[in-house]
């Protein structure tokens, strides 16, 4: 048997999510802007901004933000290395440790031609260390696909090119 409380309970639940629903729609889904005249209008597509209904949105930035951000990219582009990950795929010590890892990242460059290939010496060892990351996320990622050819394949942080 059905309780009768029940039912005001749902009724009002209903209510609510119309009234914010409503609530949404107004505020939210009208695009209101307050531009002034030193400010720059972006339209940007709707896949790029989380909104409920908008197709696009209109981003208004002040002048001195956009001249702020293309100094920083021209800063950026400018830096010959940042601080970034790279998989390293090959590392040993020994008489024939440098030709073995010439021979390891030519191997590489011919299995994986997307990704380049860095050889380099930290006494004793001879490295091979692969890609230009700047978030371990990104790594990881590659480190997925290589592991099956290199099972001892690691992540490491190095200087890399931006």
């Amino acid at each position: 048997m059905k309780c009768s409380a029940s039912i005001p309970i749902k009724r009002f639940r209903q209510v609510s999510i119309c009234l914010f629903s409503l609530f949404i729609l107004l505020f939210w889904g009208s695009p209101v802007s307050f531009a002034s005249k030193n400010e720059s209008n972006f339209l940007v597509p709707a896949d790029t901004v989380d909104t409920l209904y908008a197709r696009s949105a209109i981003i208004i930035q002040s002048e001195n933000v956009s001249r702020l951000v293309n100094e920083q990219i021209a800063y950026y582009k400018g830096l010959k290395e940042v601080d970034g990950f790279r998989i390293q795929i090959f590392s040993e010590n020994g008489p024939n440790a440098k030709t073995d890892a010439a021979t390891a990242r030519l191997a590489f460059k011919n299995k994986f031609a997307g990704i380049e290939a860095y050889l380099s010496y930290k006494q004793p060892y001879f490295k091979i260390c692969v890609g230009d990351f700047k978030n371990q996320l990104d790594a990881r990622a590659t480190l997925l696909k290589l592991l099956r050819s290199y099972p001892n394949a690691i992540i490491v942080r190095e200087k890399v090119l931006p």
